[in-house]
């Protein structure tokens, strides 16, 4: 879910101005989202570019950025107070997204029947969308300044695409909230439809209690008329954090996606999961383990659910 990567950030304060510039690499040795029936590491080995921009900063007049960078609405639904984000959040894309569904008595798939949209063996990255914005893109962005824990973010990326987004964080009595509802426009690049929203709210009582939600619907039809369904996504996952050990804080979740019409018109998706991550404070690392059932119906097919678990560590530096 998170892979490894490193950046590097440089600065320069004065007048109230900051100016800086960041560079962030991603390492794609062998990963767990490569894996699948048919092989594994099918990504290059190498070093993947996330972000290559620079900023102007003002708490006054906000943030202007240039370059590869996150959209306006990169993160819209995948904010998360529930502290197992490490382990599954709002995604398709799971450590399991290549997998792919086999029919009723199947035991074995071929790439062939993966690869188009509306494939027979479908992978659980195709059936399964959170909807998030427009990731990393060429953009120029702008984020006003906080006010009252609003803030509004906009951006324009390269082939006219533009994403916008209003995002809140902020505190009630003893609970932490924080939520974003994000817009992407893709028709300068796409004739096929594809405009796309989501919003998502997190909750984080004092106690340790916490719960998740978000909505999300992508246009399928667009301007040709091809008459498909337009694909829509709601995921909630409630959860509780409480000191057990005194490493670091644990955190335990379960939650739920349902995910229609995305890979094909009329498939409707269910995935149930169960999270928990372990902090070790004194290494600044995170152990995580998830496990997720996922099931897929489909119109004149019978296909096999999937059950998948896996575990991990996460070292921040």
């Amino acid at each position: 879910l998170s892979g490894s990567r490193f950046r590097m950030i440089g600065e320069s304060k004065g007048g109230g101005l900051t100016i800086g510039a960041r560079i962030e690499l991603g390492v794609t040795r062998n990963q767990a989202q490569d894996q699948a029936q048919t092989g594994s590491n099918s990504t290059a080995n190498g070093l993947l570019q996330r972000n290559a921009f620079v900023y102007f900063a003002s708490k006054k007049y906000g943030k202007l950025a240039l370059g590869l960078q996150s959209t306006a609405t990169d993160g819209t639904a995948e904010i998360d107070l529930s502290g197992t984000g490490a382990a599954n959040y709002n995604t398709g894309g799971s450590p399991v997204g290549k997998y792919f569904f086999l029919k009723a008595n199947e035991k074995a798939g071929t790439e062939t029947a993966t690869a188009a949209s509306n494939a027979d063996n479908p992978r659980i990255s195709s059936v399964f969308k959170g909807f998030d914005g427009n990731s990393r893109q060429d953009a120029i962005r702008y984020t006003t300044p906080s006010f009252k824990g609003f803030k509004v973010d906009l951006s324009a990326s390269q082939g006219g695409n533009f994403e916008s987004a209003l995002k809140y964080s902020g505190k009630f009595y003893n609970t932490k909230v924080a939520g974003a509802f994000g817009y992407t426009d893709v028709e300068a690049t796409s004739t096929g439809g594809g405009n796309s929203f989501v919003g998502t709210v997190s909750a984080l009582h004092a106690s340790g209690l916490n719960a998740t939600f978000s909505y999300g619907k992508k246009e399928k039809g667009g301007s040709n008329g091809n008459g498909k369904k337009d694909a829509s996504n709601i995921f909630g996952k409630i959860g509780y954090q409480l000191k057990v050990f005194g490493a670091g804080k644990t955190s335990l979740s379960v939650s739920y996606m349902k995910t229609d019409n995305s890979a094909k018109s009329g498939d409707r998706a269910h995935k149930w999961g169960v999270e928990a991550v372990q902090k070790l404070d004194n290494y600044s690392t995170e152990l995580i383990a998830a496990y997720s059932k996922m099931e897929l119906n489909r119109t004149g097919t019978d296909y096999q659910d999937i059950s998948a678990g896996w575990v991990g560590a996460r070292v921040k530096f």
